[in-house]
Formats: structure tokens, sequence, C-alpha cells
């Protein structure tokens, strides 16, 4: 069981990257942590991608992000996302829903690799790319939030770490899509923009949204529409 007294650190860039999927979940559950983001410096020996030996970690790391809990060293965003929400009681309650929790988080970080691997190409193969693949990646998102009449959250009409993980893909989407962030998801799937707009109105996460802008904390991506 987590406890507020407990010592939280995240290893990461000074930007909103792999780690804010992390950080929104402590946000929500307003528990503190330690910043730590000289990861390719003083803190480079945790990482072996930047020639660390990692002998004191718990598990030896390749690259950032990490979280520290306590003693304990977690790698790997998606398992960093599953310990952490474990930790703050931000999973769902029905076990299978825990499961489908992994699922949304393996979706973000593959939908994530393909638009970076959009990065390069050109507008017109952006826009073929949202139309179809990314239209299909989107409807996996926004259909579990239409199954229940007044359906607000993914499960159990309760906010959980699938709803804080979607928000922060969202948020991201926005930064790249631009002024096409309507045309590609707000209009053509409102339910997974008003579970963003319901996210970002709980007051922990307005608290979050607004120490992130305090601390300049930014997208680094490469904006597909300027």
């Amino acid at each position: 069981m987590a406890k507020h007294e407990d010592e939280w650190e995240v290893f990461y860039y000074h930007e909103t990257g792999r780690a804010e999927y992390a950080r929104i979940l402590f946000g929500e559950a307003g528990v503190s942590y330690k910043e730590s983001t000289d990861v390719r410096g003083k803190e480079a020996n945790h990482f072996v991608a930047f020639g660390g030996k990692p002998s004191e970690l718990n598990f030896p790391a390749f690259a950032p992000p990490t979280i520290r809990h306590n003693k304990i060293y977690i790698a790997q965003t998606n398992t960093i996302v599953r310990y952490v929400a474990t930790k703050l009681h931000l999973l769902p309650s029905n076990e299978i829903d825990q499961f489908y929790c992994d699922v949304l988080m393996a979706n973000i970080q593959d939908v994530n690799a393909e638009m970076y691997g959009k990065s390069k190409a050109t507008d017109e193969e952006r826009a073929e790319w949202l139309k179809t693949r990314g239209a299909n990646w989107l409807k996996l998102f926004n259909e579990p939030l239409t199954r229940e009449k007044n359906q607000e959250y993914y499960f159990g009409n309760k906010c959980s770490c699938a709803d804080l993980i979607v928000t922060v893909f969202l948020q991201r989407l926005d930064f790249i899509l631009g002024k096409k962030y309507g045309e590609f998801v707000a209009k053509p799937f409102p339910a997974l923009h008003q579970l963003r707009e319901r996210v970002e109105k709980r007051p922990n996460i307005q608290k979050f949204l607004e120490e992130r802008h305090k601390a300049k904390r930014n997208f680094v991506t490469t904006q597909w529409f300027n």
C-alpha cells in the first residue's frame, strides 16, 4: 500500500514525454515526487544506454523513464504505469479491467511509435494516415466509452489510470496535430474528446496541468500541421 510519506522519484528529461503517463497518476492521487532530470549527467549511472552500470538498481534500466519508490526502481513506461497505478489505487476494481488498462497503454505506445515514423512524411501522407490507420486506432479508444448511457469513464464510471493515460495521449495528439485536432479527433470521436475534457476538469488534474505549465515542461515532438 502506498503511503503519502513514501518517497517517489521520477527520472526523465524536463519535458512532457513518456514519463507523463506516470506523472499524471501522481497528480490525480495528490502524491508528491521528486523530479530528477539530469539523466545524461549526474544520473546517467542509472542507465545502460548512457554508459552507466546501474548495479545499485534492483533491475537494470536501459534508458529513461525510470521511477524510484523508496528503494525499488522500476523502468519501462508500461510497467511504471501499472506499478504506480497499483500503489496509488488508480486501477479499476475488476481484475479483467485492470488488464484492459494494460492494453490501452500498449495501444498508446504503438500509436506513438507509428506517428514517430511519420515525422518526416509529407502533409498529404500524414493526412492519409490519419484518415485510415489513425482513424482505426482512435475508434479503438473511442468505442469502449460509448457502451453505456451517460458513461463518463472507461471502467465502472469511475476515473482510473485508463482515463488519465488516454488524456495524456490526447494532449500529445493535440500538440502534434495543432489546428487539425478538431478535424481528426474531437469531431469524429466526441466521446474520446469529452473524456479528455472531463479529466482535465478534475481538481487535482487542473492543479497538475497548472504546475506543468508553470514548470514549462512542454511536449517535444514533431508538429505535423503548423
